[in-house]
């Protein structure tokens, strides 16, 4: 009985190996896209234009879309915003991206209210 629980263990070895490699070998590699540099004031008045400074570049000139998600204390996580790129500009970026800070759920914001905004770029699929 142990011979054949061992039997199975090392032929699943096996083809764990050899698909593994396998795959790396069809599979051509491609880099994810990087944001180079960003800048961004991080206090500013409600209703003041936000405006993010953002470079970016990818190797393989797939870059789509630009994900910006707002979240705000006490009120939470605003919608994603999506941004898609101009054909120009999927290998190479150098830009602006704003949010306004008026929201119209939100009459006015304290003074000190904290609000994180996460960018992220998005590569097309292969």
């Amino acid at each position: 009985m142990e011979r054949v629980f061992g039997f199975f263990g090392l032929l699943l070895v096996a083809i764990f190996i050899c698909h593994s490699q396998g795959q790396g070998q069809s599979k051509s590699e491609t880099k994810a896209p990087i944001i180079t540099y960003s800048y961004a004031i991080d206090k500013g008045k409600y209703g003041y234009i936000w405006k993010i400074y953002i470079e970016a570049e990818d190797p393989d000139g797939d870059m789509l879309e630009i994900a910006a998600v707002a979240d705000q204390v006490g009120y939470g996580l605003y919608q994603t915003n999506w941004t898609t790129l101009r054909p120009q500009y999927r290998k190479h970026l150098k830009g602006y991206v704003q949010w306004n800070t008026f929201s119209s759920k939100t009459f006015s914001l304290r003074e000190w209210t904290q609000i994180n905004l996460k960018l992220s770029i998005l590569a097309s699929p292969l």
